[in-house]
Formats: C-alpha cells, structure tokens, sequence
C-alpha cells in the first residue's frame, strides 16, 4: 500500500471539526446540494469550499482561501462560516461579507432552521455558548450551568425538539440540554457506554431525543445511533479508511447522511472520497474518488477519476502490492509485463466495485529486473514500472 504523508501542520488545519460538512434540501425530493470544506493540492494550507448537486459525483469548487475556516450551517443560498471572524454568503457562497468577530471559537453546531450554536474556550461553567435564530447574524451568549469546571467543551450537537442541545467534553462525556444549552445534565460516556474512542463527533439527531456519535479510529471509522437521550444506542455503520480526515453529515431526509474523507499525500496533492446514504451508512458506503484539485478551479465541475498508484514497497524482493481507485463500477484488468513486452501475469480479470483496491505480485520465480505492471479500466488505462531486487 502506497503510503502517506500527513504533516502536523495539515493534521491541524483539517483534523476534528474542521473538516465539518454542511448541506441543504432545495426544490424537489433528490434536488441536493451539497457543501463541505476541504484542502487544495498544490497550497501550503490552502483551502476551499465545494459544493456537489449529484450525490458526490461531480465537485464543484466555489470560492478558495488560504484558510476556508469552517462551515456553521448552510440554508438555500446562505452560507455561514467561520475564519477569525463570522462570514455569511447570500449567494450560494461566491461573495463573503464580514458579520461580526467571537474570539476563542472552539465547536458549533447548526440546526436545519436558521439557528447556529457556537462555543467558545473554557472550562465547564466558564464556558459560553452563543445561540443565533438569523443565520449568524447575531448571537445571544450565556455561561454554560451542569458541566464541571474541569471539563472542556469540545463538540456540539443539536437534537429533534425545540431546544434539545448536546454536548461532547474532553474525555468522552455527553451532556444533555433542553432549554437551548443554559442547563446540563450527564448523560454518558463515548469510551464506556458506547466503546469507542474519545475523539468523537456529534452529529445532529432528527427525532427527539436522537444524535449520532461519528468515531475516528485509526483505521475504522463507525457511526452509532444513540436514542432516547442516551439511554441506548447501536452501530449502524463501519467505514474503513486509513485517514484520520474525516467526517459526516446527516441531511433532511430519512436516513440520508454524506461522508467526506481526505488523503493528503503531503501539500502535494491528494485523493477526496464522498459517499452518500439513506439508510445512515448500514450500506456498503460506496463512494465517488476525486482527485484533490489545486488552485483556480473555481466554477469548474470535477468529474470522478480512476487513479493507479505507485507500487509498495519499491524496489521490492519477492512480493510488492499495487493499488487503484475505481470511482464506479468497472471492468478491470492488471498485467505485468517484462521489459521486452512479454506478459509475465494477470492479476485481476473482472468487474470490481468502487473504491481502492489492492492487488499482490509475486516475484519469487522470477529474475530480478525492471518490469511494467498496467491497469485497464473501460477506456481508461495505466501503466507503473518497478524493481524486483533479490
């Protein structure tokens, strides 16, 4: 597997909240449109909003920055995100103005109406949250009562009721609000009611009393259903993925949630998955791969790309292992060929779904060389060259 770089420096512009998504319903029932955040591939931190109205298929980059910020809520048109200071866009997020500075923002959390929540640094009742019911516009902020001192606010979410608020402290406490985040009460804990790791996202329920826990393992990322204010929940969905960019948003309709992840190859350049499901992720998660774009793209729509990647390890002695991406299902074909043009091996001969797949060469009968392995997938084709070295 080809292996990948992630500097401290990207870990903190993207990890957490910050790739956090946001969408909105418009038109008719499958009319999406879809916005998230995410990085470009050829600025030292630089970044971007996208937006997608076909499930993931094709991205379109809508404005650019050497910090994006992060998103807070998205309602038709109206765009509101947050870089030093509040920004809001009236038009689909082409132009920004500046609405007002909150210093020390650490988490937020937006409703399908106009509301917006936001949290700012400190500890238990030294913490503040601010509400909004205009977009952003404005903000109301009171002291937080029920959450220990010793403890940091690090996430929030929003349930299905009126005033229903969640939120998810250092250490993997969740604590529960009714009356628009003024009073706490404990409800869990992430690591020992539900065994997963404290580094948790909250995502909004839809019924009262529901959220959903997003959990960022090393390799495995889960989604669990919690319900009826945290008396019980249950996984409903697994995804894997050697990444720890990565996050998910629950939309409007029943069950229907998108997942975004990112793999940085350095500042480089670097690989976007995005699936979409409506039963909550209990399906096989299949995903659309897009190729991190760079700079001056904006309004260009991105199509889904095929990618080989380079073989690890390389030299090799004896086995080495090839990968590609596939953005739909294709027809798909891996040989290896010597120097001279001779086939050597096939190495995969049929349809495969979506996704990165693997595939491992055997060397041990053969000298050690140069050789030449090709992926043919529909139209599209590909070739890497690697050394056998024994």
């Amino acid at each position: 597997m080809k292996r990948i770089i992630l500097p401290m420096i990207l870990l903190m512009l993207f990890c957490a909240n910050n790739i956090v998504i946001a969408s909105f319903r418009q038109g008719a029932v499958g009319d999406e449109c879809f916005y998230f955040i995410g990085p470009l591939s050829d600025q030292w931190g630089g970044s971007a909003l996208y937006r997608t109205d076909t499930f993931g298929e094709y991205i379109e980059v809508v404005s650019e920055d050497r910090n994006m910020g992060a998103l807070l809520g998205t309602w038709s048109d109206v765009i509101h995100r947050f870089q030093y200071c509040h920004l809001i866009s009236r038009d689909g997020g082409y132009t920004w103005d500046s609405i007002g500075s909150y210093s020390g923002i650490d988490t937020y959390a937006s409703g399908f109406g106009s509301v917006i929540y936001i949290a700012n640094h400190g500890f238990g009742t030294n913490a503040q949250i601010g509400r909004s019911t205009n977009y952003g516009e404005t903000f109301l902020f009171h002291h937080v009562q029920g959450i220990p001192d010793t403890v940091f606010i690090k996430d929030l979410c929003l349930g299905g009721s009126a005033g229903e608020v969640y939120a998810l402290t250092l250490g993997g406490g969740i604590y529960y609000s009714n009356d628009f985040g003024w009073n706490f009460v404990f409800l869990a804990n992430v690591v020992t009611d539900f065994g997963v790791f404290d580094t948790s996202h909250l995502i909004n329920g839809l019924v009262p009393g529901e959220f959903f826990l997003l959990s960022w393992g090393v390799d495995v990322k889960t989604i669990i259903r919690v319900h009826d204010y945290g008396a019980g929940g249950y996984l409903i969905g697994a995804f894997t993925i050697q990444t720890p960019f990565f996050s998910a948003e629950i939309t409007q309709g029943p069950g229907e949630m998108y997942f975004i992840a990112f793999q940085l190859d350095f500042w480089l350049g670097g690989t976007i998955f995005i699936s979409h499901t409506d039963n909550f992720g209990a399906d096989n998660w299949p995903y659309f791969i897009h190729e991190v774009p760079g700079a001056g793209v904006k309004n260009q729509r991105v199509a889904p790309h095929i990618k080989l990647a380079d073989n690890y390890p390389n030299p090799f002695n004896l086995t080495t292992v090839i990968s590609y991406q596939l953005p739909t299902n294709s027809q798909v074909n891996v040989q290896v060929y010597d120097t001279a043009g001779r086939l050597i091996a096939t190495l995969v001969d049929g349809w495969r779904q979506p996704g990165t797949h693997e595939v491992t060469f055997d060397g041990s009968n053969l000298p050690s060389g140069v050789y030449v392995y090709r992926l043919q997938a529909g139209e599209f084709s590909a070739t890497g060259k690697m050394v056998l070295m024994k």
